[in-house]
């Protein structure tokens, strides 16, 4: 064998049934993803507001 057997204690036997019915974890990729987007929305807006305040002056 390659590796060693995984020891099957309790946290790992739950976290092995989670991520058998799917909850890998969506829910953090989602809140990175959101805030990710929020971050590259007000850095745009704000490269923008520069631009125009430049631009007019």
């Amino acid at each position: 064998m390659l590796r060693p057997q995984l020891a099957w204690s309790s946290p790992v036997i739950k976290r092995a049934k989670e991520l058998e019915q799917g909850h890998w974890g969506a829910e953090a990729v989602n809140t990175a993803v959101t805030r990710t987007a929020a971050a590259i929305a007000a850095s745009t807006a704000a490269t923008v507001a520069v631009t125009v305040v430049t631009t007019t002056s």
